[in-house]
């Protein structure tokens, strides 16, 4: 079986598709597995935005201190074997197909989510890591990563309003739904949040008698920036350099540092070298990413109104007065209208996509909100089409940025890989 062949084996087996919230078939299926979630050193991150990044920057620090670290995000942007590493190595096309026929003959349906998490959980035992490095699929509570017993360390990062329907309607009931990865007695490290969310995660601390500890952005100051890297100061550690460029990182930067001061505090061989080393080598796909220099091709997945405020403000700053080319695909069920009105100054143009995955809001739908906003809309086949048209029509100092959902960036991003 090839790695092209696992997409129809997931619906050739027992493996459902439909999500439902709760953690009866997870735990059902990891104990076929032997548990084998509770023997690894799992730093486990949720949060509506950043936690990927924060998970990456935590990650490569562990990998610059010497430790073997496996590490488990989703979605993916190009390749679904980007989702399981080890180290910066992919998990290999044999691999998946093997762990696939391991985890159905077990015998207990499952949907996608919860298979893909079994394989990372079992894969990162097998491999013998250090540590395992987790982002959160969906809120936390019910989250299919979310039985672990007790992991080293729980991350929350930036709260705010996505999935709704799932989560609620409120930043206190989201972020409920996040903090269900805190467990008892355990230490969990908070990205500053807005004052509701901030409640909760200390009201739940109190309640299973875990250490909180809240990144101090008064302590943090940036001190530079170009197009090539980013620098600030945290704390007493002075001219960090990080080579991811939107503004939001650094604060993304800064809960990875505190991540990696409570395991220094827990004897582990963390230094300030391997922090400045790790923080520094840092990449993450899909994060206001410059693909091209000529012309400037940037992709951001921000996929709710909180990404497209702060795509908006990274885009002020490294690209203020440029116009911009905008390919844009936002799901359906986000906030599409307001996202659109944050990121529309200084467009030149729009490009929406007819042949898109099924959550995109239609080209019809989307060309018809952007013409009320008084913007001028290009309608092309596919991302193909829509690529190239955007290469051809930039001149002079024009900038082109595909925006929306990762699934629609990450196509994006491959057609760009191919033509170069």
């Amino acid at each position: 079986m090839r790695i092209e062949e696992a997409e129809k084996y997931y619906k050739d087996t027992t493996v459902i598709n439909k999500s439902e919230l709760g953690l009866d078939r997870m735990n059902k299926l990891m104990e076929k597995l032997g548990s084998v979630q509770d023997q690894l050193k799992i730093i486990h991150v949720a949060g509506t935005n950043g936690k990927g990044s924060t998970a990456s920057f935590i990650s490569e620090i562990l990998m610059a201190s010497g430790y073997k670290v496996g590490s488990y995000t989703s979605p993916s942007l190009v390749r679904y074997n980007e989702r399981i590493r080890i180290d910066r190595d992919e998990i290999k096309d044999e691999e998946v197909v093997e762990y696939i026929k391991r985890i159905n003959a077990s015998g207990v349906v499952a949907t996608r989510f919860e298979v893909e998490t079994a394989m990372a959980y079992l894969y990162f035992y097998e491999q013998k890591c250090d540590f395992a490095v987790i982002e959160v699929g969906l809120g936390g509570r019910f989250d299919a990563t979310n039985v672990v017993k007790q992991p080293e360390i729980s991350v929350i990062t930036s709260i705010s309003f996505d999935h709704m329907d799932l989560l609620g309607d409120t930043i206190e009931k989201i972020a409920f739904e996040k903090a269900g990865i805190i467990k008892k007695n355990s230490d969990v490290v908070l990205s500053k949040q807005s004052r509701e969310a901030e409640n909760v995660i200390r009201r739940v601390c109190a309640e299973k008698g875990s250490a909180l500890w809240v990144t101090a952005p008064e302590e943090t100051t940036l001190v530079g920036y170009d197009q090539e890297k980013q620098t600030f100061n945290y704390r007493w550690v002075q001219n960090i350099q990080i080579a991811m460029l939107g503004t939001y990182q650094v604060g993304n930067a800064v809960t990875a540092i505190e991540v990696c001061l409570n395991l220094r505090d827990k004897g582990y061989a963390i230094t300030e070298k391997t922090m400045r080393e790790g923080l520094k080598n840092t990449k993450w796909s899909g994060r206001f990413e410059k693909i091209l220099n000529d012309p400037v091709f940037l992709i951001d997945g921000g996929h709710n109104t909180e990404g497209a405020m702060v795509l908006r403000e990274s885009i002020d700053r490294y690209y203020k007065d440029h116009p911009i080319i905008f390919i844009v695909g936002i799901c359906r069920d986000k906030e599409y209208r307001k996202m659109l009105s944050m990121i529309q100054k200084n467009a030149k143009f729009f490009i929406v996509i007819e042949e898109v995955y099924e959550r995109i809001l239609s080209a019809v739908e989307m060309k018809k909100v952007l013409e009320e906003m008084g913007h001028t809309v290009f309608v092309k086949k596919n991302i193909e089409e829509a690529v190239s048209f955007a290469l051809s029509s930039a001149e002079g100092n024009d900038i082109i940025c595909a925006c929306g959902s990762l699934y629609y960036i990450g196509y994006v991003k491959e057609c760009i890989i191919g033509k170069n």
